[in-house]
């Protein structure tokens, strides 16, 4: 199984950087935001950008569980957060430990 966090119209992660530079977010919450965003730069390997989508491994048990606490987050925040999840996230780009990046999930 792979899964994905979306907001509307972008990547989760994407999402909480552009809230967190932006003027929107202070305070406590600008802060949390700022420490789940850190762990996932530190955490995560940045792949090319190749035009497909990332998808966390089901044995990414930590990174997942990083990514429901920024998806909570968000939602305290007013943001929708969908978690996508395929058994085929389509044909692989870029693999690691952690992640996928593939072109569109297979129907």
């Amino acid at each position: 199984m792979f899964a994905r966090f979306e907001v509307p119209h972008a990547e989760m992660l994407q999402a909480a950087q552009d809230l967190c530079q932006g003027e929107e977010v202070s305070g406590a919450k600008e802060a949390e935001l700022s420490t789940l965003i850190d762990w996932f730069e530190e955490a995560l390997e940045s792949p090319a950008e190749d035009g497909g989508l990332a998808w966390f491994k089901a044995s990414a048990s930590q990174h997942l569980d990083q990514a429901h606490d920024l998806a909570a987050l968000l939602e305290t925040m007013g943001h929708r957060v969908t978690m996508i999840t395929t058994e085929d996230p389509g044909e692989i780009l870029y693999e690691d430990d952690h992640q996928v990046v593939a072109n569109g999930a297979a129907a």
